[in-house]
């Protein structure tokens, strides 16, 4: 367990997507999306601003991994967890994946959150208004009867509902930014009474599946 090392981990997904179009063809890959919880949002991000990567990526999912805008993050988010095991490559520190920076690409948007890992949800979106979407939409909610399956074990019995808890049923509200142009898909979603860590449930996975196959694609088969 280790944070992304930057040149080693960089170059080596770029041999993964180069390998995935080589063995499967460019032509019968219709989309091509980034998708990371957390710090794996971050890098996500960052790897936006390399070339490789701007030039072939449709679509950015961020899994509590920052926001495209402002969004504030709540004092309780790491401080009453207390510190991790001292493990062998595991940081002593977390970086805050609060806000992040316009990218400067052509992509789709859905950012993913607890509702106790932000203070509030802001109403606008200035990636919306790049591609001069409508105001935001509420969508009917999803709801999960059934738990997710990932939680943070190494805090179990001492985190908090900023950080997150055992997995549980769930009910996530799902905000749309309609009419973007060139038919962008750009949604924020809220999972109620969730935090940092539990793992999606089952139906509200599936439903961010279906918001990345109605994106437009096709970026990638661009590339010779």
């Amino acid at each position: 367990m280790r944070r992304w090392v930057a040149e080693a981990d960089d170059a080596h997904l770029r041999n993964i997507v180069n390998y995935v179009f080589e063995r499967y063809g460019k032509k019968t890959i219709a989309a091509f999306w980034l998708v990371g919880h957390s710090q794996g949002g971050m890098s996500a991000k960052r790897l936006l601003g390399q070339d490789f990567f701007r030039n072939r990526v449709d679509g950015w999912l961020s899994l509590s991994g920052g926001r495209i805008g402002p969004i504030e993050l709540p004092a309780s988010f790491f401080v009453p967890v207390g510190p991790l095991p001292r493990l062998p490559g595991f940081p002593s520190e977390t970086a805050r994946p609060g806000s992040a920076s316009v990218p400067d690409c052509d992509i789709s948007f859905i950012f993913a959150t607890g509702e106790h890992e932000m203070i509030a949800l802001p109403h606008t979106s200035p990636w919306a208004d790049k591609y001069q979407a409508g105001p935001r939409v509420r969508l009917p909610d999803v709801i999960d009867e059934e738990p997710g399956l990932i939680y943070d074990t190494l805090r179990e019995g001492r985190s908090n509902s900023a950080w997150g808890l055992l997995p549980r049923p769930g009910v996530a509200q799902i905000y749309v930014y309609p009419n973007a142009r060139g038919g962008r898909v750009i949604a924020d979603v809220v999972r109620l009474d969730k935090g940092h860590t539990e793992g999606l449930e089952p139906r509200i996975t599936e439903e961010l599946i279906r918001m990345i196959v109605a994106a437009p694609g096709g970026k990638a088969q661009q590339i010779g």
